[in-house]
């Protein structure tokens, strides 16, 4: 907006009208922030706390496993070219 759009509606008549009384108060307070609200899920006993940990390190066990499945005979090779040999004369 420019100086001149600014002054233009500070003139106006809408400018002059007084806030309704009643202008904000079905609007959200600070009060609201210190409200507890949860559900039944986001409790969690210990059972639950257990499977989920063994889900998640099931979880990972397995993508570690699909990583050096792949790159495990790549790493084997770089280590050495040399193989044992045995010999009988």
């Amino acid at each position: 907006m420019t100086e001149a759009e600014i002054a233009q509606f500070l003139q106006a008549e809408a400018a002059s009208v007084a806030p309704s009384p009643k202008a904000g108060l079905e609007m959200w307070t600070l009060h609201e922030v210190t409200l507890h609200a949860s559900t039944p899920s986001d409790s969690v006993n210990g059972i639950h706390a257990l499977v989920r940990a063994l889900a998640i390190f099931g979880l990972f066990c397995s993508f570690a496993l699909l990583i050096f499945k792949d790159h495990l005979p790549k790493v084997a090779q770089l280590g050495g070219k040399s193989k044992k040999s045995e010999f009988s004369i």
